[in-house]
């Protein structure tokens, strides 16, 4: 019987797991090297040189060949207990879970999420859940830990039929790189108390915390992928962070921030910030403004759909021309480590602001 063992890639095995991930994940608009050369720039950003850990599944006697493989990325989080405060914690990310064609249906990939399971049981009390994002169903991730938590939703706009609505009106700016730890210090505070009020009826409250690295890797990504795919779209429109907000109301001003997914040929919305109990009342609401602005964006950049994970809870379901349905992939699935979280006693687990910006 092998003795099968999870490492941390070596640079020998980068070459095989790049080749794994372009046929799964990269092609048909890609080629190998223009895969490659994408991804050489996202391990350049501060995102995944601080966060990105790969590994491998091997046979203890043959470290060479690979049986399965993920990815693990280190990300800010928070939760929250009806028994505890709330607590800053790290949460374990697991992305490109892969087992080779001529390597299936042995289990592998079983196998290692059962090892990555195992050592966050035993993990440093700092680590208090792990995420991931399915893309095979509820079933194989809830077996091993990661059940599918919350509604999974989507708002799509087809940019083709909808209006060009007021976005402007001097109401709405963009976002720069300058501008953007003061926004995202707002959201931070506006999911903490989403997390605090959560844990209420012997629930657990959870959110992962946006960083200013999450969106230098989006715009990175967008950028490379143009490159390669729409050449006729400037890299200089992607000089700028995606996002706009609405200045209206300068001390708690809502926002988002956005991803044109080049290869999909959408622009996702991937975090939206609009103040709690807002008594603005102006037509139409600044986060519909805000919305109008992501479309226009869209529009000029020839993509064909705007994008919104779980728009009932960013208060943009009503959007006209929004149609939401239930997401069929990147299902958010979460594991709360019992034990590492002081009071994570059990119960239902509510994960606060699950938006886009968490996916990896």
């Amino acid at each position: 019987m092998p003795s099968l063992i999870l490492l941390p890639a070596t640079p020998d095995h980068r070459p095989l797991l790049a080749a794994n991930h372009h046929a799964q994940w990269g092609g048909p608009k890609l080629t190998l090297d223009q895969y490659q050369a994408k991804e050489a720039e996202l391990r350049n950003t501060a995102y995944c040189k601080e966060r990105l850990r790969d590994w491998v599944l091997v046979d203890e006697e043959d470290k060479e060949t690979i049986l399965s493989s993920c990815q693990t990325l280190t990300l800010p989080a928070v939760l929250a207990t009806p028994s505890s405060p709330i607590q800053h914690r790290s949460t374990l990310a697991i992305a490109s879970v892969h087992t080779p064609h001529s390597q299936r249906g042995h289990g592998y990939a079983t196998t290692m999420m059962k090892q990555v399971m195992s050592s966050l049981a035993q993990t440093e009390a700092g680590t208090g859940a792990s995420t991931l994002y399915s893309d095979i169903g509820r079933s194989f991730y809830a077996r091993l830990g990661w059940p599918v938590t919350g509604s999974c939703t989507q708002g799509i706009v087809e940019v083709a039929h909808a209006a060009n609505g007021d976005s402007s009106g001097g109401l709405v700016q963009n976002i720069t790189a300058e501008t953007l730890p003061r926004f995202l210090d707002l959201a931070v505070k506006g999911i903490e108390t989403q997390v605090r009020e959560a844990a209420t009826d012997g629930k657990t409250g959870f959110a992962v915390l946006p960083a200013a690295d999450f969106f230098e890797y989006f715009q990175t990504h967008a950028r490379e992928s143009a490159v390669h795919i729409r050449p006729d779209i400037h890299t200089a429109a992607f000089d700028n962070l995606g996002g706009a907000i609405s200045v209206e109301k300068e001390e708690d001003s809502p926002f988002l921030l956005w991803f044109p997914n080049i290869s999909e040929e959408k622009l996702y919305i991937l975090l939206i910030h609009s103040p709690p109990k807002s008594t603005n009342t102006t037509t139409p609401p600044p986060t519909h403004r805000l919305l109008y602005a992501a479309i226009a964006h869209a529009r000029h950049l020839g993509l064909a759909k705007v994008v919104v994970w779980q728009p009932e809870d960013c208060g943009v379901e009503t959007f006209p021309g929004m149609q939401v349905s239930a997401r069929e992939t990147s299902l958010s699935s979460l594991a709360i480590v019992r034990g590492a979280c002081a009071g994570s006693e059990g119960g239902e687990v509510v994960w606060a602001k699950n938006e886009k910006y968490a996916w990896v």
